[in-house]
């Protein structure tokens, strides 16, 4: 989980780059599945692959790579949520794969007795759609209900849909999106927090979602009233849960180019329509933070000033956060770069900068 924490604060992995200018000669490359991409896709794989069956070790290479990646001994990376072990796993008799879990306590005793929860390749012959696995989120802490992303293909657009792994099914009346590059992150049984396309204007140029919603059991995505509101030259807003230490902090990221984003804390507020009141953050945009043992964490990647404080580049600081009151800019340095590379912050940060 606390993996997840630097990931959902911190500029998402999936970013691309802004789209070209109008006058750019590649700018039909956007267009990712039309006629003209795909035959210079499919034109350049033919002339790639044919360059290397030409190499006399390519087969044997190739059978060895494929052994490798199919092979019955490989360890399941574990996802651990709660009491339980989840992993996706592909195979000679699995290529699309299989999303499973086992009981903590049985997979650290080396079992195999995995239950399974959805095998792709039997959906994907049930619903003639090749059908890649996208990833899951799961409502903590008992983690039986869990949106999942199936993509079509294998591509950045993936359709979401709210699976009981108790019953092993998909809820026939829960939350639900279409294809789409959504975001989706659980804030409790009724209301998930959604970014994703809802028409004219809803997505950056980048193709990401430029809004974010709190979407309520019953409701259309279209009517989930909005928390927060992107400009159509950012490349995306994202918003998350991110659970420590017994708490919820709920947090919209909003990535204004690649290296910049401004993020905000959502306070619960009953007199909003969304439950939540937005509070910036004091932060500098060029930062990576995370929510620690109740603390604020933030990697420093240029020189920040609080006060008559000066935190070097590289350092990390930290702040006592709640709920209801987001930590500001009263950092304190928690530890200072050494040798050139950044430090990483303690649970229990000791003040070592001046």
């Amino acid at each position: 989980m606390r993996s997840l924490l630097l990931i959902l604060l911190a500029l998402p992995s999936a970013i691309r780059a802004q789209p070209a200018d109008a006058d750019d000669p590649f700018r039909w490359h956007e267009d990712v599945d039309g006629e003209r991409s795909m035959a210079w896709v499919e034109a350049h794989n033919a002339a790639t692959l044919a360059e290397l069956r030409a190499d006399p070790s390519f087969d044997e290479t190739y059978q060895r790579a494929l052994a490798v990646i199919t092979s019955d001994e490989r360890i399941p990376a574990p996802a651990i949520r709660g009491e339980y072990v989840f992993n996706t796993w592909q195979d000679a008799e699995h290529p699309r794969g299989i999303w499973r879990r086992m009981p903590l306590v049985d997979y650290l005793e080396g079992s195999e007795n995995w239950q399974v929860l959805i095998d792709l390749d039997a959906l994907s012959l049930a619903e003639d759609v090749e059908w890649a696995w996208g990833g899951s989120t799961c409502l903590a802490p008992d983690n039986v209900r869990c949106l999942v992303e199936l993509s079509p293909g294998g591509s950045d657009a993936a359709e979401v849909r709210e699976f009981d792994v108790e019953l092993g099914a998909f809820v026939g009346d829960g939350f639900r999106l279409p294809t789409a590059k959504s975001s989706v992150s659980w804030i409790d049984l009724d209301r998930i927090l959604v970014g994703t396309e809802t028409g004219p204007g809803s997505m950056t140029d980048s193709g990401y979602p430029r809004t974010t919603r709190v979407w309520r059991r019953g409701a259309t995505v279209t009517d989930a009233p909005l928390l927060h509101e992107g400009n159509a030259g950012d490349v995306g807003v994202w918003a998350g849960v991110l659970r420590s230490a017994g708490q919820d902090y709920t947090w919209v990221t909003q990535a204004t180019d690649f290296w910049n984003s401004d993020r905000f804390a959502a306070v619960p507020d009953d007199s909003e329509p969304t439950g939540f009141r937005l509070i910036p953050l004091e932060l500098p945009t060029d930062s990576s933070p995370a929510i620690v043992a109740g603390q604020l964490i933030v990697l420093l990647k240029s020189d920040w000033t609080v006060g008559r404080a000066t935190h070097p580049q590289g350092a990390s600081s930290a702040s006592p956060t709640t709920t209801s009151s987001p930590a500001r800019a009263t950092s304190r340095p928690c530890s200072c770069p050494t040798s050139g590379r950044p430090s990483t912050a303690s649970a229990r940060p000791p003040t070592c900068c001046s």
